[in-house]
């Protein structure tokens, strides 16, 4: 049972309602830990308290934070479904299952609610009337969709707003026949409209059924007698031909399908989505979830499908399942809340769909270990890199605490170090410093290293947080300096290595001729993050302090001028140059300046 049942939470509990509706658990601070719904909260949020059982190392963790415990009812379980679901992307909550999806990935946005509707590109879904399509993972496609639209669909690229905007003259896309001139009435509303309504099929995958509908309006245009409709109709259904025959067709019965996969180790879990449209495979989506060991499969499904699915605009009326969730009916009623309709779920045993789940079961196992690799976890939980490197290192453990060295300068001037921490092939961000360089004048990087190690080393004095191995950013000359280092400190049982740009070598003490250590190897992938890492952050670093010196070394030392009317020039002017272009006149009207003090800036300055 967790120790956390102080009089406060005990008091919470005696008032939970016994109604369906969502808790918040909150530690010190207001922090929320934890989001979670119940049909019945009473029962819910006491079974964190009052377990008859050991609960999962995770839970127990969680509840000896809480400090504090609130609640929303709701008038059904869906709507606690709903809340839930908005919650924990407001607050992210340390202990929820959550998404690794931080980017705003973009949509194309077909403003269907105007009268002649544009093809846009956002990252916001607004709730505006529009259609979305999307997210689109890989920029690349959608600007090809996007490219294929201009080429088939004859839909306007200006941004007029039609009929109440009128522009003086067609633009150049109707004389090259990629708009049909509706700003002008050369085409009508309604057959804008049609237009528009090829391209929504189009995005939404169903190029088959928009190859029908340009066959029928071609054929009557070849009726008409409008021969040069004809050939644009022809020609729009050649592109989508090659397009069909570029996808890899699976026949299917059921012709619009998501398939649904997950696949969890440990504390992760990585879910993924396969479309079908029409039985042509369109492609996948995949997203990495954390904090899920202590859930059960059904519950991270769960989690998954609304999740996705929030995001997700264009979903398919049947979506397949790789086992039963014990929230279906809950789920559908999600579903018919927000799209409109409830999908179809289908759990297959055997058939053509249970081995295209099968087939996506095998996507996201694959995904889940290339994505472990590159977040630096195994199967166990520990990192590839790190036991590849142990191995080529000969190192008696893994290194769990690597930190990375890096010096940057031009031409000596403006010398700075960097140092970054990894913890477990992760970054550590609040472990990264950055130094100005103190003790060494001219090109000395070997000097410079070693005074950035020397400091590091004096401010870890008396800390058990010592690394377990130490790269430096260089050859032999660097790895003899470290290693120099390091006995001054009595620390020579702390292992380091020398990582040089040239060959990717790795230099060990004590051996003469460096490890080769092959590329595409975990160790030499970890190694190169580690090391690249390490210059990013000591070049960026090296950026501000020599802009810094540009931008206020050449008001230093002027009579009476201080931070503050420093401040009020750059703030008016925007750069030392043009100070300097400035008349005095022009200097003397900034606050806090003279025409005595404007002239000193001027001679100063040097005009």
């Amino acid at each position: 049972m967790p120790a956390k049942t102080d009089r406060k939470i005990h008091g919470k509990l005696r008032n939970l309602p016994k109604e369906p509706g969502v808790y918040i658990m909150e530690g010190r601070g207001g922090e929320v830990l934890y989001v979670g719904k119940g049909r019945d909260l009473r029962t819910r949020v006491r079974s964190y308290f009052h377990a008859s059982r050991p609960l999962h190392p995770r839970i127990d963790a969680m509840v000896s934070r809480i400090e504090d415990i609130r609640w929303i009812v709701t008038d059904s379980e869906v709507e606690a479904l709903i809340l839930e679901s908005n919650l924990i992307k407001e607050y992210k909550p340390r202990y929820n299952v959550n998404l690794k999806d931080d980017k705003r990935y973009p949509y194309l946005k077909v403003t269907v609610h105007e009268d002649y509707p544009r093809i846009l590109v956002t990252r916001r879904l607004r709730d505006d009337g529009a259609r979305y399509f999307g997210p689109y993972t890989a920029v690349g496609k959608m600007r090809t969709s996007l490219a294929l639209i201009k080429k088939i669909f004859p839909v306007r690229s200006c941004h007029y707003d039609l009929p109440d905007e009128i522009p003086a003259r067609v633009c150049l896309d109707y004389h090259i026949g990629q708009c049909l001139g509706p700003c002008h009435g050369h085409q009508s509303r309604e057959e804008y409209r049609r237009v528009i309504d090829e391209v929504i099929l189009f995005l939404s995958g169903r190029n088959r059924r928009v190859t029908r509908l340009l066959r029928a309006e071609m054929r009557r245009a070849v009726e008409a007698m409008n021969y040069e409709k004809a050939a644009r109709l022809r020609d729009q259904i050649d592109c989508l031909k090659t397009i069909q025959e570029r996808q890899k067709v699976r026949s299917v019965r059921a012709r619009d399908l998501d398939l649904v996969a997950l696949c969890r180790e440990g504390e992760d879990a990585c879910g993924l989505v396969m479309k079908i449209r029409e039985g042509i495979m369109l492609g996948s989506r995949h997203l990495y979830l954390e904090n899920a060991g202590w859930q059960s499969d059904s519950t991270i499904l769960e989690v998954f499908l609304t999740q996705f699915y929030g995001m997700e605009m264009d979903p398919a009326p049947e979506i397949v399942l790789p086992f039963e969730c014990e929230d279906l009916s809950l789920l559908s009623e999600w579903f018919a809340r927000r799209q409109g309709r409830p999908p179809r779920f289908h759990v297959p045993r055997r058939g053509e769909k249970k081995k295209l789940i099968d087939l996506a079961m095998k996507n996201s196992r694959l995904l889940m270990a290339e994505l472990k690799a590159r977040a630096g976890k195994g199967a166990d939980g520990s990192s590839p890199g790190l036991l590849d490197l142990q191995r080529r290192l000969g190192l008696e453990n893994p290194p769990e605490k690597i930190v990375c060295l890096d010096i940057s300068n031009l031409q000596a001037s403006d010398a700075v170090g960097s140092l970054v921490r990894f913890d477990r092939g992760r970054p550590r961000k609040s472990e990264y410093r950055h130094f100005r360089i103190r003790s060494v004048e001219g090109q000395n990087d070997v000097g410079m290293l070693t005074e950035v190690l020397e400091r590091y080393l004096l401010r870890k004095a008396g800390e058990d947080d010592l690394p377990d191995l130490i790269v430096l950013d260089g050859g032999k000359g660097q790895l003899s300096a470290g290693v120099r280092v390091l006995e001054r400190f009595s620390l020579a049982d702390i292992p380091i290595c020398a990582l040089a740009k040239r060959n990717e070598d790795l230099y060990r003490p004590g051996h003469p001729l460096p490890v080769r250590v092959p590329q595409g190897s975990p160790a030499f992938r970890l190694l190169c993050r580690i090391r690249d890492e390490a210059h990013r952050f000591a070049v960026t670093y090296h950026r501000k302090v020599r802009s810094r010196r540009y931008r206020e070394s050449a008001l230093d030392g002027i009579p009476g001028i201080g931070e503050v009317r420093k401040r009020n020039l750059l703030r008016v002017f925007g750069s030392v140059e043009k100070i300097r272009s400035a008349t005095v006149d022009e200097i003397a009207r900034v606050e806090g300046f003279s025409d005595h003090l404007s002239r000193l800036v001027k001679a100063h300055l040097g005009r």
